[in-house]
């Protein structure tokens, strides 16, 4: 049954469990800096709601935390009904083959906010999220990670839902596009970035980008390049959009706060 959100608000009582409100749409990152400044707690724990938790997610995230590691996060699994959907292969394949079927702790520049914890101290040091609509945050982790080294927990992981409507999927990967340049403008300040070359080369970073997506998922084993085969026309067609964006935002600059 489903039950729509402000009902379920209204209706919700848990002495242990706070709920805020943004009261009116907005975009991910303001609502998590919402959820931080009304926070108590040492550790901030953040996750999207498209995706939900393993039966241990916060425990493993409080052991990790006394175990010394302030800034990190956890794997990404597609949930059991979408493991046969095309669709929502090709977006897990796309977006997270960086973090697939990896053993033991590792450090990376950067996590998605859909599993990812943070001091509380290194949050407001960092000045919270860019408010900013995608990529904000790549942008905290490579500022945090200044703070502290941010650590992969794969088993610590999340499920995420992914779109099944191929044409939102193909609008996400325009906007995450888009953003994936936007937030190099801003990180590294260069002449790089505010130029024409990055335009003019794009054919070579696609293929660079591609390859090394391809190299990521055959290295994972046998189940997940089959799946990626797949899935593979929407996984192709997905990047595309991605590619056009990223081009479209070459030619706009980015007004943020």
């Amino acid at each position: 049954m489903m039950v729509r959100p402000k009902i379920f608000y209204n209706n919700y009582k848990e002495e242990k469990l706070k709920i805020f409100i943004s009261g009116i749409r907005v975009m991910p990152a303001i609502q998590r800096n919402i959820g931080a400044r009304n926070a108590s707690g040492k550790i901030y724990l953040f996750i999207d709601s498209d995706a939900f938790p393993s039966n241990k997610w916060v425990e493993n995230v409080v052991k990790a935390y006394h175990d010394g590691i302030r800034l990190g996060g956890g794997g990404y699994k597609v949930p059991e009904f979408q493991n046969e959907n095309k669709v929502a292969l090709a977006q897990y394949y796309f977006e997270f083959n960086e973090f697939i079927e990896q053993e033991g702790m590792s450090q990376k520049r950067m996590l998605p906010s859909c599993n990812l914890f943070c001091d509380s101290d290194i949050f407001k040091e960092v000045g919270g999220f860019p408010e900013i609509r995608a990529a904000e945050d790549t942008l905290f982790c490579l500022n945090a990670g200044k703070v502290s080294p941010l650590t992969f927990l794969p088993d610590t992981y999340v499920y995420h839902i992914f779109k099944e409507e191929k044409i939102k999927y193909y609008m996400n990967q325009l906007m995450i596009g888009e953003y994936a340049y936007h937030f190099r403008t801003i990180y590294f300040k260069n002449y790089f970035y505010n130029s024409r070359i990055p335009r003019i080369i794009f054919p070579v970073i696609y293929l660079l980008k591609m390859l090394r997506i391809m190299f990521r998922i055959y290295n994972s084993g046998q189940g997940h390049f089959l799946k990626l085969m797949k899935s593979f026309r929407y996984f192709i067609s997905g990047s595309l959009y991605w590619s056009k964006g990223f081009l479209i935002a070459t030619k706009k600059p980015l007004l943020h706060s």
